[in-house]
């Protein structure tokens, strides 16, 4: 039932409805052209203005976040804060509006189109909370020097240098503590010398894998194996003493790949990545005086 009010100045008492049909008159609205159903907003007694941050998505981080899909926050003291799909990575920036943003629980935004039919259905909704600003998130591309940075002091140049070595990082460090997506993180991973070894990321002295490039083609070499064709588990069995063999794998796999999906254990070397990755790093290097030949064998 509607709730009575009373008017003083005309001395009569009318109902909530009909307060609602005055202002409405009043303001020259004509309640057939309206929808019936009217949602009345009172501000609740404790409002959580500190609690909530409104963020503002794009349609396609909106559909990633209703099919389930996660925003990550990450950031530290030196580092703008960015938040994060699995693949994308965005720059958080605080915007702040004129006008007031009521945050509205439960309110019905969608109501059915009805025609007014001589009476109003009240609904009676809070105000939880009034924002002044959001947090726009804009797409970047992010600084992922900062992983070479994080691993440059735990480069494995061998087992001999290992005990010297004291700061190393897992992939969940490097995932929690690098300002970018997941994805974006692998893929960098993939592109530079860096290997997993013994549940730490490390990165690779590339004198180092050099050496293990080379004792690969002396290999070869050795046993009259083609680059084109060789046994990629007897090749890693031969070496394993020699050197860790999440690294042998790294260079089979960056160097090379399986003939055929049907032969996985038959490898191919690809040659000219393998002269051009090696005349690059020497390029690189400068020791005046110093000349290099690089002979490769097939």
């Amino acid at each position: 039932m509607d709730t009575e009010i009373v008017n003083d100045k005309e001395n009569v008492v009318l109902t909530e409805a009909e307060v609602v049909e005055k202002v409405l008159q009043f303001a020259k609205l004509e309640l057939k052209y309206l929808n019936p159903n009217v949602q009345q907003v009172y501000f609740d007694q404790q409002l959580q203005n500190d609690d909530l941050k409104l963020v503002e998505l794009n349609q396609a981080v909106t559909t990633h976040v209703e099919n389930g899909g996660k925003l990550i926050i990450k950031g530290n003291d030196t580092d703008n804060c960015v938040m994060c799909t699995e693949d994308q990575t965005f720059e958080v920036k605080d915007t702040e509006i004129s006008n007031s943003l009521l945050l509205v629980p439960g309110l019905n935004a969608e109501c059915e189109r009805e025609t007014y039919s001589g009476e109003l259905s009240l609904r009676r909704s809070e105000v939880a909370a009034v924002s002044h600003n959001y947090l726009e998130l804009r797409p970047i591309r992010p600084k992922m020097n900062a992983i070479t940075a994080l691993l440059s002091p735990s480069t494995y140049e061998g087992p001999e240098y290992e005990e010297n070595v004291r700061d190393k990082f897992t992939m969940d460090d490097l995932l929690q503590t690098i300002a970018a997506s997941d994805l974006e993180i692998h893929e960098y991973l993939k592109s530079m010398n860096i290997v997993e070894l013994d549940g730490f990321v490390r990165l690779i002295d590339f004198d180092y894998l050099s050496r293990v490039i080379g004792s690969v083609t002396a290999l070869l070499d050795e046993n009259s194996w083609h680059f084109d064709s060789f046994s990629r588990k007897e090749t890693l069995e031969v070496l394993k003493s020699l050197y860790p063999a999440a690294l042998l794998d790294f260079v089979l796999k960056s160097y090379g790949a399986p003939q055929s999906e049907e032969c996985g254990d038959m490898w191919s070397l690809s040659e000219d990545k393998v002269r051009s990755d090696i005349c690059k790093h020497l390029h690189n290097i400068e020791l005046p005086g110093k000349h290099f030949s690089i002979c490769f064998v097939k």
